[in-house]
């Protein structure tokens, strides 16, 4: 009988060990590049490797230089590249990212220094490429790690966008992201 509970037992913390696996490798949604929100919007994009990092990151937030009062703006986060759509003009600065790691319930959260790369004025609708950076860490100083991002060659403009492409599915966005595209050949 008590073979039997053991047994039982093992195979429901089998069947919740790979539900909570599941979960914790998907990601929350697929970035779906739909149809522009506001007339003015941009597509803001680029890229962070994560590396020498003590853990990838998940989230992205820039906010407004001129309204601080209005709240953070999120990015998707893909493979590094991190991108998001319908930014309004404004002058902004990527102030944060982070994310967490579903395996031991820790969460971390990165201040990015005031570079001026990290700092971007949107003054009309198109597409601004932020840059590729590389995660540099430093000596951490008492369990708080310090870091520099530096910038990289690669992933290039060209080989970000041709990836962001793959969810544009509105005209708008297939075709902005097409003339840079193009621009970039010259």
């Amino acid at each position: 009988m008590k073979s039997l509970l053991i047994e039982q037992a093992s195979r429901i913390i089998l069947v919740l060990l790979g539900v909570v696996l599941i979960s914790g490798c998907s990601t929350t949604t697929t970035p779906k590049l739909g149809k522009p929100e506001i007339e003015n919007g941009s597509l803001v994009f680029g890229y962070i490797d994560m590396e020498d990092a003590p853990s990838w990151y998940q989230w992205i937030e820039m906010k407004s230089e001129t309204q601080p009062k209005k709240g953070p703006r999120y990015f998707w986060v893909r493979d590094g590249m991190f991108f998001r759509v319908d930014v309004s003009p404004d002058r902004y600065r990527f102030t944060e990212f982070g994310g967490s790691n579903p395996y031991t319930k820790s969460e971390f959260r990165f201040t990015l220094p005031e570079q001026p790369q990290l700092r971007r004025e949107i003054d009309k609708p198109g597409v601004y490429f932020i840059g590729s950076f590389k995660y540099k860490s430093n000596t951490p100083l008492v369990g708080r790690y310090t870091f520099d991002l530096l910038p990289a060659k690669t992933p290039s403009e060209r080989e970000l966008l041709e990836r962001i492409l793959v969810y544009a599915e509105h005209e708008h966005w297939r075709r902005i992201i097409v003339q840079r595209l193009n621009q970039l050949k010259k």
